[in-house]
């Protein structure tokens, strides 16, 4: 389960952009994260992926975030709606880096048979810097998988796929959260019906003039 206890969040002197958010999210969970540009959805993964002060607390199966932040960490994997990669390395270079920090693991047979329906391994040997962004977000993806986490935090992540990947990406993370008991949480602007029938619960971020702040309203995919 993802709890979140209190949570305060402002930059500077300025107004709060949430004020006391509190939020249960049980395992199994996959969450479209929704509001108009600029209301806070990238901010709000941000402190749920321990990328940002804020105040107040959050808990990932009973782990503090505040209390015990490496182990919180440990478990949660955040993509940005801009790739982070190194511009020299080959996406198996990168790959066989990011194993190796995770104590040499080897790669999932399930995700070397993603690697290849979402045509990413006849670019193994490319540069990442002469990749398309499609294909960055990808590989983006398959790093986030690698250390097997409980929790995925994804900010417009499937807007530079093409649809046979989108579909491709999109079973294999419902599965993911099935099988592993994990939560996953996407931001999103797209109406697409892929999307849309892929979540199972929704949190829509809109301002609240009277309080000056932002509020969340949340429910089932079916209300």
């Amino acid at each position: 389960m993802l709890e979140l206890i209190n949570i305060k969040k402002r930059y500077g002197e300025s107004a709060y952009i949430f004020d006391g958010i509190n939020l249960k999210i049980d395992n199994m969970s996959i969450v479209e994260l929704l509001g108009e540009n600029g209301i806070g959805k990238s901010t709000l993964l941000n402190i749920i992926g321990g990328m940002t002060t804020f105040d107040g607390d959050i808990k990932l199966n009973n782990i503090s975030l505040k209390d015990d932040f490496q182990k919180y960490i440990k478990g949660v994997s955040l993509i940005g709606n801009t790739p982070f990669l190194y511009d020299y390395l080959t996406p198996a270079e990168t790959i066989d880096m990011i194993l190796s920090f995770l104590n040499g693991e080897r790669l999932d047979s399930s995700l070397e048979g993603l690697i290849e329906k979402i045509g990413l391994y006849k670019y193994k040997n490319t540069l990442t810097r002469e990749l398309s962004l499609g294909t960055k977000q990808k590989l983006s993806l398959i790093l986030a998988l690698l250390s097997s986490p409980n929790l995925i935090l994804l900010d417009e992540p499937f807007v530079n796929f093409d649809i046979r990947s989108r579909k491709v990406i999109l079973d294999y993370l419902k599965n993911y959260v099935m099988q592993n008991k994990a939560i996953l949480i996407y931001a999103t602007h797209s109406t697409d019906a892929d999307l849309t029938d892929f979540s199972n619960q929704k949190i829509i971020l809109k301002r609240n003039e009277q309080l000056n702040t932002v509020v969340l309203e949340c429910g089932s995919r079916e209300a």
